[in-house]
């Protein structure tokens, strides 16, 4: 399957983008809680305790795997992001995210 290429608003190819997310879904600082079944928070702690709440975003969760997100990035150009990113590499949340509470 071809991918489309097409450079985004900020002049990145969307394949770039999806690279560089990846990699700042490893290195960012994230805090992770768990409210409901299928919820799990999602903050980016790397920005400082003034602006956390600013980078406070809701990941849904189903059998252990990301569906979507609240993020921007994620809403308008249908991408996973570097909080969807992050959410996936923390087994221990997705397990708490999919329980029966």
């Amino acid at each position: 399957m071809a991918t489309n290429d097409t450079a985004t608003e900020n002049g990145i190819a969307p394949s770039e983008q999806a690279r560089r997310d990846e990699l700042r879904g490893e290195y960012e600082g994230f805090e992770f809680r768990v409210p409901a079944e299928g919820r799990v928070l999602v903050t980016n702690v790397s920005y400082g305790s003034e602006e956390k709440d600013e980078h406070r975003y809701v990941v849904s969760v189903s059998d252990g795997f990301v569906q979507s997100y609240t993020c921007p990035h994620h809403k308008y150009r249908q991408a996973n992001c570097k909080h969807m990113r992050a959410t996936s590499d923390q087994s221990a949340v997705l397990l708490a995210a999919s329980e029966d509470r």
